[in-house]
């Protein structure tokens, strides 16, 4: 099975995404997958960015506390 991923930069604001999928055990041919469309979101850039992911070793403590905790039940 090969999963093929084509990007294309429609416009500044816009990226258009197409899937083919190939596996000629279970398909006669490439089955092509609908089109995708994402669209900037400008109103994201009117706020400072607010970093989420935390890789530094010295955040750990405040990564398990946050996030890693919450999501195990702690």
């Amino acid at each position: 099975m090969k999963l093929q991923e084509r990007y294309r930069r429609v416009d500044a604001n816009t990226l258009a995404l197409t899937m083919v999928l190939t596996d000629p055990k279970y398909y006669t041919k490439p089955f092509e997958g609908d089109r995708k469309v994402f669209k900037l979101n400008a109103l994201q850039f009117e706020k400072p960015w607010d970093e989420q992911i935390y890789c530094v070793p010295s955040e750990e403590q405040k990564f398990n506390r946050l996030i890693r905790d919450p999501a195990s039940g702690k």
